[in-house]
């Protein structure tokens, strides 16, 4: 599955004008982008299909881009630190200006790039689907 996520992530970086960007797949559950080191963890549970590995280095990528030219949309709603506060509920999380752009760009790559959707992980729930159950509606 790395090989994959690496592939994607060129092509995916490129397309969203990054440069090249360090993808770690880790075990856990949590993804988040590093702006510092221009790095992405991504949470192996939260995929399960290779629309959940687009969809979360689109949505990720997208946090380093806003990292660079957009900063104050990430502080919106949220502690300074950057964290969700303490008790947010899924939906009000995904309401975040910074989390409706991201997932607007990773639901966008989804739709538009060509690959094939095939299981990779059966242990891993699908962020994808995730995201847009709390989506805003």
């Amino acid at each position: 599955m790395q090989t994959l996520i690496e592939q994607w992530a060129e092509k995916i970086s490129g397309l969203l004008g990054l440069g090249r960007v360090k993808v770690h797949l880790e075990g856990g559950s949590i993804s988040f982008a590093s702006p510092e080191t221009n790095e992405i963890f991504i949470g192996k549970r939260q995929v399960r299909t290779t629309r959940d590995i687009i969809f979360l280095l689109g949505h990720e990528m997208t946090h380093l881009r806003q990292w660079r030219e957009n900063p104050s949309i990430l502080s919106i709603g949220v502690r300074p630190d950057y964290r969700a506060p303490l008790g947010m509920k899924p939906h009000e999380y995904r309401a975040l200006p910074r989390e409706q752009e991201a997932d607007k760009v990773g639901l966008e790559l989804t739709r538009t790039l060509n690959y094939k959707n095939k299981v990779l992980n059966k242990d891993g729930y699908s962020i994808f689907v995730h995201c847009m159950e709390y989506a805003p509606k």
